[in-house]
């Protein structure tokens, strides 16, 4: 059987959850799978693309696009419209600041209860999780922004092992906040582990061997197939 896509789990949480509004951030070496949504579930579906040459073309539309890294203009066009999501594809630029940045973009622009679906976060190599861009199978270092970012702000997430790692995140509702859902079970738990994991910083070679070693506890890993189950 082939690896469950992350396409597939963008539409196994659509199904599940009746989400109907769907964005992916990508760049044109990202994404790649825009062909594969189900848009008889996901009746809104738009697509950001940044350091996207004016000449890229793929067959598939381009709803918001930016030559350069910069996503601001995107981004105020999206608020302009007075557009939210569901669920978005965050499949960015593969090093930390764009990851970082692109994490904090789509929970801002996703519903509360909605879900943020992020690519490549866990590299089968070293060398596929080097810091600056390479050619080839390159996950860079999103794994580092992905749990930094949902360890601070303390998130419910999951991490399903399948295409080179699908991280789950989902943006608490009113009602989560006000019972305090989510958190015994997001970063509060292995205190000690994640002091240790702060306390690298941007050393994304020990991070990498971190994340080698405590892989299961930092990222929650859970089978495609638990995670598909009805």
């Amino acid at each position: 059987m082939s690896a469950v896509t992350k396409m597939e789990i963008v539409g196994h949480l659509a199904t599940r959850h009746g989400l109907s509004r769907y964005l992916e951030l990508c760049t044109p070496t990202t994404g790649r799978l825009y062909d594969r949504l189900d848009r008889n579930v996901l009746t809104t579906a738009h697509r950001l693309i940044y350091n996207c040459p004016e000449a890229f073309e793929d067959g598939l539309d381009v709803d918001f696009r930016t030559e350069g890294f910069d996503i601001d203009t995107c981004l105020a066009e999206i608020r302009i419209r007075g557009q939210r999501y569901d669920i978005i594809l965050v499949d960015p630029f593969h090093d930390y600041a764009c990851s970082l940045r692109d994490l904090a973009a789509a929970f801002g622009l996703v519903e509360p209860g909605g879900f943020l679906v992020v690519h490549d976060c866990l590299p089968s190599s070293r060398a596929m999780a080097a810091p600056e861009y390479s050619h080839g199978e390159w996950c860079g270092v999103t794994y580092k922004a992905y749990l930094d970012f949902v360890s601070h702000r303390k998130l419910d997430y999951r991490t399903v092992d399948t295409d080179y790692g699908c991280g789950v995140i989902r943006k608490p509702a009113p009602r989560d906040m006000l019972a305090g859902a989510g958190r015994s079970s997001s970063a509060t738990r292995d205190h000690g582990l994640w002091q240790e994991w702060h306390a690298i910083g941007n050393d994304f070679e020990r991070a990498f061997g971190f994340l080698e070693a405590h892989k299961e506890p930092l990222l929650r890993l859970v089978r495609a197939d638990e995670f598909l189950a009805p």
